[in-house]
Order: C-alpha cells, then sequence, then structure tokens
C-alpha cells in the first residue's frame, strides 16, 4: 500500500488520500486527526523528510541545500555508513514515532486496504 495526499476537497470537506492504484477516500482530518503532519519534500521547503534503508527505517529531517552542496543526487544520501532515501507520505506515517495521528491513520488506511471483498464505489 502507498499513498498520498492528493488535496483538500472542499465538496468532502476532508483531504484526498489517493492509493497507487488511484482509488480514494476522503479524510477530514480536522476533526479525526487533528496533528495530522503532511510532509511536503519540494523545492519550495528545502527541509525534507528521509528514511533509512538499515532496517531500522528511522526518519529524519535533513536540509536538501546542504545535502546539494556535498552532492547533485539528494534522492539517496549517505550519512554515518547508513543510506537514506526520500521518505514517502505513506512512509511517514508508518514509522514516525513521533506523530501519533500519522501512526492512526496509516493503521485506519492499512486496514481499509488489507480488507478483503471491499466495497468500492465509482463516481
Amino acid at each position: 500500500m502507498n499513498y498520498i495526499v492528493k488535496k483538500y476537497d472542499p465538496n468532502y470537506d476532508g483531504y484526498r488520500f489517493e492509493f497507487d492504484d488511484k482509488r480514494w477516500i476522503n479524510i477530514d482530518l480536522d476533526d479525526q486527526y487533528p496533528n495530522y503532519h503532511i510532509i511536503y519534500n519540494n523545492y519550495e521547503n528545502p527541509l525534507w523528510f528521509y528514511i533509512s534503508q538499515d532496517g531500522k527505517n528511522t526518519i529524519k529531517k535533513y536540509n536538501i541545500l546542504d545535502l546539494r552542496k556535498k552532492s547533485t543526487s539528494h534522492k539517496k544520501i549517505r550519512i554515518d555508513n547508513i543510506v537514506y532515501k526520500i521518505a514517502t507520505q505513506t512512509e511517514y506515517d508508518a514509522y514516525n514515532i513521533d506523530t501519533n495521528d500519522n501512526n492512526k491513520l496509516y493503521d485506519y488506511l492499512n486496514e481499509l486496504w488489507t480488507t478483503p471483498n471491499l466495497q468500492v464505489t465509482y463516481v
């Protein structure tokens, strides 16, 4: 399962979470998960979240402007002999120990994802 936060949908008063297979669900983050944190790994914000590739899945925040001074490649970095890659929203939600609402939402979405015979409505 992998998902991204696509956009705020005013028709449903919630944020659209879209899965890789293009199915989606709207969730009212303000009421249900008020402390949910959306990560913005884009060039407007130089602080990006990375996840370790050593099996521990440690989430860390690095300044890509500093990283790019050392190397033009910032998709994967090596710090203290640990390789990190840019974290997705799904990975951030699953492994970040500091964000309880993110973990709760991940568990909810994962339960939906793994439920057999889940009814899907197409609009």
